[in-house]
């Protein structure tokens, strides 16, 4: 179970913007992030999104505390790159406490 405050901390995004075109270099976008408190798994989820609010890509996993990292190479669920621009990513985490997330950017570029 989680006690107070934001269970999900040092949210860091490498690099913030993508270039996913194959030259091997910032092709992926590593999300990293920390969970706080959690002594049983819990299950979470890393998920982009484009403006419009849809969703592109979800990795969901049972974690508990400890540190995480989840590539995103580009692509949505169906393996076709995505247009060029700002996406929002979204790590939520549905706990026996409550539910906790954090969001922010990524960007594309080609």
């Amino acid at each position: 179970w989680a006690l107070g405050g934001n269970l999900i901390t040092n949210v860091n995004i490498s690099p913030k913007t993508l270039t996913p075109n194959g030259d091997g270099t910032n092709d992926v976008a590593w999300i990293s992030y920390s969970l706080l408190q959690l002594s049983e798994p819990a299950p979470v989820w890393v998920s982009v999104y484009d403006v419009s609010g849809a969703l592109v890509f979800k990795h969901e996993k049972g974690q508990k505390s400890g540190v995480y990292t989840v590539p995103w190479d580009g692509r949505d669920d169906r393996g076709k790159r995505v247009p060029a621009g700002i996406y929002i990513y979204r790590i939520f985490a549905d706990t026996e406490s409550g539910l906790y997330s954090r969001t922010g950017t990524i960007a594309v570029v080609y």
